[in-house]
């Protein structure tokens, strides 16, 4: 209700034009969450970034995102007090088919602890190499490190999770072959993360294959050495589209079986055309299932990369962070993100997320939102914005298995804020 009467009383405020068609604003977007940006393909992305002040070649590019929070809320999670993160993004590309991509992560997520608080920086180099020397319908591409956010199939065991390994993907014409081993495993587990996909128009139809090799010290008769076996996790088999509908619409579907266990999903999305100045945002609904069984080896084991409001964009339903509860479980959601333009200087956000969880007959509805009100001042800089927020979603803090409670990706805890964007 408060935040209705704010954006009434903005409205009468802001009435008028927003911007011309050709504004920057019709390419920026101040949703409440941090704005992500890949670690690949850094001179396509600032391509559509004209704010950007640093300087960019044919073979070079740079760019950095500042994000400075001031948060009240729960201290016993990771954010509190004064915090900053600052990615720092390098390319180059040194001939047509070779992308070279360093992110240097600076952040501190209680910097008001001054000199007795430790700082990170934490670097994420990766490489690509795309060649050209292939027959015009046949295409290659690599990719080693740093692999950034990947979405396995259409998300039933893991949607954009951040991977560190290797990719990989071939195709002709239509028709693709893609693999992914992710050395950290995926979820928090001794073992390096395999995948596999063939498809068809980039997913359009296509059947994954997903596995995880243990390493599990054992004991054997070798002059009592210890040494490490490796064990094969369960296979999980899926069928899996993700077709664009037209009209703003597009929709995931996937099915698997796992430890003689089946899953699925279905979803539909709906994006705000981007012929729109005033409005940004999508609106998704989605159902997912896991049967008894499902679960087993990963159930509980959730990675947490790097503790960062980075993340915090995800979905709250998806299946790593479901399955830190356990398995034969059913789910409904709703998440509905949504920023208004009342001028080009005063946007008004919000996050939705509504999902209904029951675990074998234990039930369960929860609410995540962030609202925002923001000023940017600058109107050749869309997205240099400071903003005020009420929230109740917040990243959990980074834990490995091993305690009373599974680790989960968000946690529930009333804050208010202040923050700041800044890009350069």
């Amino acid at each position: 209700m408060v935040l209705l009467g704010v954006v009434t009383l903005l409205s009468a405020i802001g009435a008028g034009a927003l911007a011309e068609p050709n504004s920057p604003l019709l390419r920026a977007s101040t949703l409440p969450y941090f704005t992500h940006t890949r670690n690949e393909g850094l001179a396509e992305q600032l391509a559509n970034q004209p704010w950007r002040v640093l300087p960019k070649t044919e073979r070079y590019a740079f760019a950095v995102d500042t994000y400075l929070f001031k948060p009240w809320g729960h201290e016993e999670y990771y954010y509190h007090g004064n915090g900053y993160w600052v990615n720092g993004w390098i390319e180059a590309k040194p001939t047509d088919d070779l992308a070279l991509n360093m992110k240097l992560s600076a952040y501190n997520g209680a910097s008001s602890y001054g000199y007795g608080r430790t700082d990170f920086f934490q670097p994420f180099f990766g490489v690509t190499w795309a060649p050209k020397f292939l027959p015009e319908a046949w295409f290659l591409n690599f990719r080693y490190f740093d692999l950034d956010r990947q979405t396995l199939g259409a998300g039933l065991l893991l949607e954009d999770k951040e991977m560190n390994g290797l990719a990989f993907a071939l195709g002709r014409a239509d028709w693709r072959f893609k693999g992914i081993i992710d050395g950290t495993g995926g979820f928090y587990s001794f073992g390096d993360l395999y995948h596999s996909q063939l498809d068809w128009r980039q997913g359009l139809v296509g059947a994954s294959l997903t596995f995880i090799n243990y390493q599990t010290p054992l004991l054997v008769n070798d002059f009592g050495n210890t040494q490490k076996v490796n064990e094969y996790g369960h296979l999980t088999w899926t069928l899996f589209s993700r077709a664009e509908l037209g009209a703003g619409f597009s929709s995931d579907l996937e099915v698997g079986l796992r430890n003689q266990a089946w899953g699925g999903l279905v979803g539909l999305k709906w994006k705000v055309p981007t012929t729109q100045s005033k409005f940004r945002g999508f609106w998704h609904v989605q159902a997912r299932h896991y049967g008894e069984g499902f679960a087993d080896q990963i159930e509980g084991y959730v990675q947490q990369d790097y503790v960062t409001p980075e993340i915090e964009d995800k979905a709250y339903v998806e299946g790593r962070n479901l399955l830190a509860r356990g398995d034969d479980v059913m789910v409904y959601a709703t998440r509905l993100e949504l920023e208004w333009r009342l001028r080009p200087w005063l946007p008004i956000a919000s996050s939705n997320e509504v999902y209904y969880t029951d675990y074998a007959g234990l039930s369960g509805v929860g609410y995540l939102h962030k609202q925002s009100v923001g000023i940017c001042p600058y109107p050749d800089r869309p997205k240099d914005c400071v903003q005020m927020f009420v929230a109740n979603k917040m990243v959990n803090a980074r834990a490995p298995r091993g305690g009373e409670q599974p680790t989960y990706s968000f946690v529930r805890a009333p804050t208010f804020g202040v923050n700041a964007h800044i890009y350069f």
